[in-house]
């Protein structure tokens, strides 16, 4: 997974690299039990723009992160679709029981938690700043799944594939401060 960044590594130098940081914090809420608030969104592989370098790759995949346990999981889906994002949500929850979803006010994600009678909580309209939970999740498992490609010289075409394994593979290990793994 590449974590935490090792300087010496390549693969970490050439995948991770970012733009400064400009904004932190805005979320307080602590939660106390499994799937109490749970993040949702969508990252989807797009042809080469200025920010992302994708290039040929038109795949999404639906990522998810239960904020107490910290697990993340990421799902390939054929689009953005309700139905794929209702599958999507099933799958992460299991036979537990999601409190609310917290995401954009995606049409699918909105329509998917209702359809599935979860409470969804949406960031402010057209501030990307205040969905930074969920952005922050896609932009770690971006960062895995970039330098697990380039280690393993694959081409960016396979992502979807890649993400979720890369979100297993970080499930599995136990955090950096010695906390077991979210799995």
């Amino acid at each position: 997974t590449h974590k935490p960044f090792n300087e010496h590594c390549p693969a970490c130098r050439q995948a991770k690299m970012k733009e400064k940081p400009h904004f932190r914090g805005g979320y307080r809420r602590e939660p106390t039990r499994w799937g109490q608030i749970v993040t949702a969104d969508h990252l989807v592989g797009r042809r080469k723009t200025k920010k992302r370098s994708w290039v040929g790759c038109e795949n999404s995949v639906n990522a998810l992160k239960d904020l107490y346990s910290k697990l993340i999981a990421c799902y390939p889906v054929k689009d953005k679709g309700f139905d794929e994002t209702v599958r999507c949500i099933r799958l992460f929850c299991g036979d537990r029981k999601i409190g609310r979803i917290y995401s954009d006010n995606s049409g699918e994600l909105v329509r998917a938690t209702k359809a599935l009678k979860i409470p969804h909580e949406g960031s402010q309209p057209g501030v990307p700043v205040s969905n930074a939970l969920a952005e922050q999740n896609n932009y770690d498992i971006l960062q895995m799944t970039k330098a697990a490609l380039r280690q393993a010289g694959l081409p960016a075409c396979v992502w979807p594939y890649a993400a979720p394994c890369v979100t297993f593979l970080s499930n599995t290990e136990p955090g950096s401060d010695g906390s077991p793994s979210p799995w």
